[in-house]
């Protein structure tokens, strides 16, 4: 005579089965809950852990919901937004100074080269005008 043993499943088991599962969320998903991550960015004077703060979540966790929201560090989201919104003064008549002081960068060289970096060539940015883009 052989004998098989069925395998049954506890009571645990079985209350678990008939339980919904609730999706597993990751961390930081409430971070997605924010819409104007430019004044987030601002008002944390375009630093990531400030920024970090200001959420209530830790450096790591907001890194990585940079990478997968946008596909690009806090730093470079920082420093593209700073250099978007000293271009916007700067078509508004502000001095680099002004714009620098306000922006939070060290002088107004530092300005020049972020500028020269991500957006204007080195001409442009010694006579204190934005480009003419066409377009």
């Amino acid at each position: 005579m052989v004998i098989v043993k069925l395998k049954t499943r506890s009571r645990t088991q079985q209350w678990e089965s008939m339980v919904p599962r609730r999706e597993i969320s990751m961390k930081g998903d409430h971070l997605f809950g924010i819409e104007d991550w430019d004044k987030v960015a601002r008002n944390g004077q375009f630093k990531p852990s400030a920024m970090a703060t200001i959420v209530s979540t830790s450096l790591r966790s907001l890194e990585r919901f940079f990478a997968r929201a946008f596909g690009m560090t806090p730093t470079d989201y920082a420093r593209r937004v700073r250099v978007r919104l000293a271009r916007e003064l700067a078509e508004n008549g502000w001095s680099k100074k002004a714009i620098a002081a306000d922006l939070h960068f060290t002088d107004s060289a530092h300005l020049c080269h972020e500028l020269k970096t991500l957006a204007w060539f080195g001409e442009e940015c010694r006579q204190g005008q934005p480009p003419d883009y066409a377009g």
